[in-house]
């Protein structure tokens, strides 16, 4: 019988759960706040005299500070523990969300939104290795989805509905953003007294070598040692490409559709809301089935199904419905890429010790490279090119990942099980019989 399906929780039988439901709506939480600058934007923006140039250097440098903050606190949380991270960055982020809301001037409400990024860069890593670590062998990746899946719903699905439907009944945009702190400080109230710092289950990490103490998870020189497996450099490079494909979905896709495939723009919002609810759907439905058919198939097809989609989104024409179920598509498959590899790839690729490290490293790098350098390059050749070419290069990114995919190692507990099943039952016995 497989040891895995033997596992006890050490924390108790509802742990795995609780804890899930309360990190999903925490990790919701910072993705509203995150994108709810972008939302209120066009009535900020004619209070305070900005414009969209403004709004891409805030958002520019939050995505900077994320990534390198990603990379600290994903090594410090190896040493310190996720608790202790996860905590402070929470409240320093609710808090900045709701700073955001009291200054007017350009310098001050970019500074508050970096600080902001730090907090939000510190927070993620640790949320996604106490995600893991809370979780059952064969329910990493099912739980990693429905823990994404939150980023998409909030922060692009749900979230402009509320917070555009707060504008209503509030006295200015102001307190939109006062209000948006309250989650953020409940649920740093709860994980305190829910999280712990012990594994809920025996990691079972891939690692033959000795655990890491404190000290060599803190060391800079650590991710060179996690780079060097090869299904981490996949993950590292993956999330890169996701990233910049996500790029092109949430910034470039919604210009695309009004001034090339000219749809009007009040269609353009319902079209682009796809994205989010796509995101989410492709979170919760794909990822366990990567717990059973594997990691490598998963990712294959993950990449092969985003880069169909966004090459047809040339092909539909104009009609709402057909574009909306296309982006739809797009989002379902590249969201679900994120789930798998930062979570059961990641986490079954991670030396010991070095879980918080290797997904601050993918974090980090997705967020600088993806999100910063990829994003900047493809919004510039997409200038002098012309929009219509933004869906072919998010299908070469998503097409790379499938690519990739192919040279991943597979990790999923089932099939490795499977596999020793099958090559212990060849093994021919003394009497010359198989076991």
């Amino acid at each position: 019988m497989s040891t895995v399906k033997q596992l006890t929780p050490l924390h108790g039988r509802h742990h795995e759960w609780t804890l899930l439901l309360l990190l999903a709506l925490a990790y919701g939480t910072t993705s509203f706040d995150r994108w709810l600058l972008p939302t209120l934007f066009p009535v900020m923006s004619a209070d305070l005299g900005l414009d969209v140039g403004d709004l891409g250097n805030i958002s520019a440098a939050f995505g900077i500070v994320f990534g390198v903050f990603a990379l600290i606190a994903g090594t410090a949380s190896d040493r310190w523990g996720r608790r202790r991270i996860m905590i402070p960055a929470l409240l320093i982020f609710s808090a900045c969300s709701a700073l955001t809301g009291v200054f007017t001037g350009l310098i001050v409400i970019m500074a508050v939104r970096v600080i902001l990024g730090m907090a939000e860069g510190a927070f993620v890593p640790a949320l996604y290795s106490a995600t893991v670590e809370a979780s059952h062998p064969r329910r990493r990746g099912l739980n990693m989805g429905l823990l994404i899946s939150a980023f998409p719903l909030f922060g692009l699905g749900i979230g402009p509905i509320i917070a555009t439907q707060l504008l209503t009944v509030v006295p200015s945009w102001h307190w939109v953003f006062f209000l948006s702190a309250v989650p953020g400080l409940l649920f740093a109230l709860l994980l305190a007294k829910r999280q712990k710092d012990v594994p809920n289950y025996p990691m079972q990490a891939t690692d033959a070598g000795p655990k890491a103490t404190a000290r060599e998870a803190f060391q800079f020189s650590s991710l060179l040692r996690v780079l060097r497996r090869r299904n981490m450099a996949i993950a590292v490079a993956s999330t890169i490409l996701a990233l910049a494909a996500m790029f092109v979905l949430g910034g470039l896709i919604p210009s695309y559709l009004t001034s090339v495939v000219g749809v009007s723009v009040t269609d353009m919002g319902l079209i682009a809301s796809a994205i989010g609810f796509g995101g989410f759907a492709g979170q919760v439905a794909l990822a366990g089935l990567s717990d059973l058919w594997g990691r490598r198939l998963m990712l294959v097809v993950e990449g092969i199904g985003a880069a169909v989609c966004l090459l047809f989104i040339t092909q539909v024409g104009n009609s709402p419905a057909a574009l909306f179920a296309i982006l739809f598509g797009a989002a379902f498959f590249c969201f679900a890429i994120l789930s798998l590899v930062g979570g059961p790839i990641v986490a079954e690729a991670a030396p010991r010790g070095f879980l918080g490290t290797s997904n601050g490293l993918v974090v980090g790098a997705g967020e600088i490279i993806g999100s910063g350098i990829a994003a900047a390059l493809i919004g510039n050749f997409v200038a002098s090119a012309g929009l219509a070419t933004a869906p072919l290069i998010a299908a070469l990114c998503v097409g790379a990942i499938a690519l990739l995919g192919l040279l991943l190692i597979e990790t999923a507990p089932r099939i490795t099980e499977r596999r020793r099943g099958s090559a212990r039952s060849t093994v021919p016995s003394m009497s010359g019989e198989t076991l």
